[in-house]
């Protein structure tokens, strides 16, 4: 298949609200089409017309009040883009929340797929010579491909960051100047909360901490609404890999394996599943495969596989991994169907004396990297 590979740069100033602004105002044509795919995604699974359901899930769910108390400033940056854009808030606000809405999806419709396709990650640990390393490859279905967008902005700490993310979304993932990065990871099978902090805003905040040991802290703290794994830097030189749910987080990393961590989109270590079990355990095999059949295992394995040649892992290796066919890791939108998803964007976290984002807007394979400092 053949991508676009675009990325939009935009350096945003200004109060939250204004960097909305200039981020709704700059994309609106982007943000309206992102929109108008996303829309008509969700009528065809749900066979009914989105609006209702999008604004059934946010009345009904206690997101925006979580946000509203822990993280105004997002809220005025989502102000922003929905005043930029000429697009409401509520829809603005139901965009943000593009985890939460696959599980709402489930308890709504018990029958529908949502299953996670994709994303893919790594972390190396700093050592002799080598940097601390934050990888992935962010998978998302095919209609996502031209609204690729790096956040350049300064943050009130004086930190730099630079966040990635779609036309119209405050971040997916991303990385400070002061040496914050992280990854995320869906795992739908976590437990969730209608109360929680939105992923979203649960990477910005993270991306806002004064140091990585502190940013390290609030994941482990933080009201997850969400299951998900973030791979990110401990403070200490480390790589660590947390799977985060409502009722908790756990660390994991594969034994026997030194300085690398890596994840894809099933849990490893919480077992915080009952909810997901539930579901589950009333299928039959054949419709567990069919729903619930993709390729996480497959992924996980081909990162492992990978590493018997790759360690320790530096800037050349990583994006070698992120372009391998193999799992697959890189992903092209020819697995799975019509639900199959893409790798969006490739990233490569380099925190160094000088951090830079090493970012391809598309699968790793075809798509040229560039280069960012933070």
């Amino acid at each position: 298949m053949n991508f676009l590979g675009k990325l939009h740069v935009l350096d945003l100033t200004g109060t939250p609200r204004a960097r909305g602004r200039q981020h709704g105002e700059t994309l609106r044509a982007e943000i309206h089409a992102h929109h108008g795919h996303w829309m008509q995604a969700i009528s065809e699974d749900l066979d009914e017309s989105a609006g209702p359901y999008l604004d059934h899930m946010v009345e009904s769910c206690g997101f925006l009040a979580t946000a509203q108390r822990m993280a105004p400033e997002l809220i005025e940056e989502l102000h922003g883009i929905a005043e930029g854009a000429d697009i409401a808030f509520s829809r603005v606000f139901a965009r943000m929340l593009s985890d939460e809405e696959p599980w709402f999806r489930m308890e709504y419709r018990a029958e529908r797929d949502t299953a996670p396709k994709g994303c893919s990650s790594v972390g190396s640990d700093a050592g002799p010579g080598s940097p601390l390393l934050i990888s992935q490859t962010m998978d998302v279905p095919t209609w996502w491909d031209g609204g690729q967008t790096l956040l350049r902005f300064t943050q009130p700490n004086g930190d730099r960051a630079l966040v990635f993310t779609v036309a119209g979304k405050i971040s997916l993932c991303g990385m400070t100047s002061n040496g914050l990065a992280i990854t995320c990871n869906s795992l739908l099978q976590l437990g969730h909360s209608r109360t929680g902090l939105a992923e979203d805003l649960v990477v910005r905040r993270y991306l806002a901490s004064g140091s990585p040991a502190e940013g390290h802290r609030f994941l482990w703290d933080a009201p997850h609404a969400s299951g998900q794994n973030y791979i990110l830097p401990d403070g200490t030189g480390r790589a660590v890999s947390l799977e985060c749910s409502a009722a908790g987080v756990s660390q994991w990393r594969k034994a026997a394996i030194d300085r690398i961590v890596a994840h894809s989109n099933h849990p490893m270590a919480n077992r915080d599943t009952g909810w997901f079990d539930a579901i589950v355990q009333t299928m039959s095999d054949e419709q567990r495969a069919a729903r619930f059949g993709f390729t996480t295992e497959s992924r996980l394995e081909a990162l492992y596989a990978q590493f018997d040649t790759m360690v320790p892992l530096d800037v050349a290796g990583a994006k070698a991994l992120l372009a391998c066919r193999e799992g697959p890791i890189c992903r092209i939108g020819d697995i799975e169907g019509k639900r199959d998803g893409f790798s969006f964007g490739s990233l490569v976290m380099e925190l160094g004396d000088t951090p830079r984002l090493h970012l391809a807007p598309g699968p790793a394979d075809r798509t040229p990297w560039q280069i960012f400092e933070a």
